[in-house]
Formats: structure tokens, sequence, C-alpha cells
């Protein structure tokens, strides 16, 4: 609590060493990771965040999957795109209906040019049994850049 109360304050330093010390009393607590991820994302410095996030990992036993999305959200801030999806999609297997993160892997599929990699990622949601209309909407408007009319009309009305 010391730790979120310092960097609610700004003082990230404080913050930081709160949090270590919170976990060499627990090692193992996903929300001390994440917090202190984020004091280091708070002043860009994605490297040492991503290091905490990939300490998190190894250490919990039973990671959840908010430590893979936030690892995600970690390396599309530092610009690393392939490695901000496998993140997501290791959160997806244990948490596969979380569209936004469908979303998100295919928005960056989409911003690379592989139309056919966010198809197959909306189509996985799908399958995973997402049933949220903006993921029909997102793969009818990919069939319709693509000109493949009959396929986006297919989406638009499921």
């Amino acid at each position: 609590m010391l730790g979120e109360l310092s960097l609610q304050a700004g003082d990230i330093t404080e913050a930081l060493r709160n949090f270590d010390a919170a976990l060499k009393i627990e090692p193992d607590q996903a929300d001390v990771y994440l917090a202190m991820a984020e004091a280091h994302a708070r002043i860009r410095d994605y490297g040492s965040a991503v290091k905490v996030m990939q300490d998190a990992l190894l250490i919990i036993p039973l990671p959840p999957a908010d430590l893979y999305f936030y690892l995600g959200q970690l390396h599309e801030l530092g610009e690393n795109q392939r490695k901000a999806v496998r993140a997501y999609e290791e959160g997806l297997v244990l948490d596969p209906k979380r569209t936004e993160y469908y979303m998100r892997i295919a928005g960056l599929h989409e911003r690379k040019g592989d139309d056919f990699l966010a198809l197959l990622t909306l189509e996985n949601a799908i399958k995973a049994g997402v049933k949220k209309p903006e993921i029909r909407l997102k793969r009818g408007m990919l069939f319709y850049a693509q000109g493949r009319f009959d396929k986006a009309l297919e989406e638009y009305k499921a």
C-alpha cells in the first residue's frame, strides 16, 4: 500500500523501494509486480517494466492472464509488436473471452499489412465463443477492404 501511495503521489523511486520490500515478504504477489511495472512505465523505462513482468511470470506459480496482457501492452509501448502479439496470445490461452486483446492483435497485424493474420485472429475469437459484434464488424471491414464483398456482407449480417 505504501508503494501505491508513493506511486499516486508521483514519487517513483519511493514507490519502487516499497514494491521491492513487499516482494521480499511475499514474492508471488501479481499485483505488486503489476504496480512495479507501472512505476517503470510511468517514467517510460519500458525495458525495466518488461523485465519486472518477465520475472513475475517466472516466479508466480500460476500467473494470471492480466500479467501477460500487461506485458503485451508494455511491448507495444516499446514498439515490439511481435512480442506484444505473443504476450497477448499467451494471455488469451488463460482467458480466451477477452475481446479487447483479440482486437489489439488484429490491429497490430492490420497495421503491418497482414490482413490474413488479422482475420485469423478474429476467427479465433469467434471459435473461442466471443460473441461481441465488434469482432464481426472488424472482419467485415477487413473483407471489404480486400474487395471480398460477399464475405464482408456475411460478417455484417452476423
